[in-house]
């Protein structure tokens, strides 16, 4: 019997069991190793705006002030499965480890973490769709390849906005030690070779130990702050490349904005532009209309190795294409000169991408959960 038979094995077992379980009132949100994305904030929606009881399951959390009726526990195999069992309403943003199928008197969530530009692989050994009531989705223009990867049926594809979006309209004023009198710029790379994957060749695009002090040079010229938040397995490169010396360019974790009690979006929506690739967070900060600059120069490799959800994913790039440090520098100066020639192509696009273009996500997940709790 081979891996995924043995897994079917157990998560027919874990689905039995839970068919004949009471449930209660009760909402878990697995957040895994660290709380984050979607699954954070509607955690933090649902303990502040709500009485509801709540399991949190995460080993790492922010500082929240957490009230009488929810209870934070780690993710252990263990605590997960009796959460699960036990509760109306289950909430995830990534594929947790213990699956089983939903009760008929459950709500499993599927909240994912971004809408594809990169293509998205289905599993098709282990159908997840099995495993989830619904299936977040933006915009119909991704329906059928969110589809394919989670192996669903329409049924199980509901149209709604990431939770995580309406940190982006907060207006909440950066903590002191990120205070700044001229831009405020973030780049968010995508997390490219590493741990079995090889999408690219490169780890870091542009960059080299070379360049980095004429980009430093400019941006202290400009008054413009750069921060860097690159994924937590390719920060050490990062750190490599930019060293101590970088005035105004800053490596940002997700171990600083935890300890900040800052999440990444409420950081996002307070820059002024956003850097990116491939990553589904400009999908996101086109909800805000400001620039954003597309680093690509392994794009030709990237669509080889993983490839995209899109036939021309350069048209769903709205904003200056980036292959070289040239037009990287390019892309600060037209900022700080307050030039910026794709407003009506970021609305555009935005229009098409983001169904629901307001802060309004968490509240429409919540209406959804109580119609599970009321029953």
């Amino acid at each position: 019997m081979d891996k995924n038979h043995i897994r079917k094995f157990i998560y027919h077992v874990f689905s039995f069991f839970n068919i004949l379980i009471p449930k209660n009132k009760l909402i878990t949100i697995y957040g895994g190793k660290f709380l984050d994305d979607n699954s954070e904030a509607m955690f933090r929606y649902l303990l502040e705006k709500t009485d509801y009881e709540i399991i949190c399951l995460s080993d790492n959390l922010m500082n929240y002030k957490i009230r009488s009726g929810v209870r934070v526990k780690k993710c252990s195999y263990f605590n997960t499965i009796i959460s699960m069992v036990v509760s109306k309403i289950v909430i995830d943003s990534s594929y947790h480890t213990i699956k089983m199928k939903p009760a008929k008197k459950q709500l499993f969530i599927q909240c994912w973490h971004g809408s594809p530009l990169k293509y998205m692989k289905s599993d098709n050994k282990i159908k997840n769709s099995d495993y989830y009531s619904l299936f977040f989705y933006a915009a119909e223009v991704f329906k059928e390849h969110m589809k394919g990867c989670f192996c669903a049926d329409d049924n199980k594809m509901y149209l709604a906005g990431s939770p995580r979006n309406d940190y982006l309209f907060e207006n909440v004023p950066l903590p002191e030690k990120y205070k700044f009198s001229g831009k405020n710029v973030i780049w968010m790379p995508t997390f490219r070779h590493g741990i079995g994957r090889a999408e690219s060749n490169t780890d870091i695009p542009v960059l080299t130990k070379d360049n980095i002090n004429e980009l430093n040079q400019v941006l202290s010229e400009r008054n413009i702050r750069l921060y860097i938040k690159a994924h937590r397995l390719q920060a050490k490169a990062f750190e490599d490349i930019i060293g101590s010396g970088a005035s105004n360019i800053i490596l940002l974790s997700d171990a600083e904005l935890r300890e900040q009690n800052i999440p990444l979006y409420r950081f996002v929506g307070g820059m002024d532009a956003l850097l990116t690739d491939y990553s589904s967070i400009y999908y996101d900060y086109l909800l805000l209309n400001r620039p954003i600059g597309f680093v690509i120069d392994d794009i030709e490799q990237y669509q080889k190795n993983r490839g995209f959800a899109f036939e021309n994913p350069l048209d769903f790039m709205p904003g200056e294409k980036i292959y070289q440090l040239s037009e990287l520098i390019d892309f600060f100066e037209k900022l700080s000169d307050g030039k910026d020639e794709f407003v009506s192509e970021r609305i555009k696009l935005n229009e098409l991408c983001n169904y629901y273009r307001d802060n309004h996500n968490c509240q429409r997940c919540t209406d959804l959960i109580a119609k599970v709790l009321s029953e």
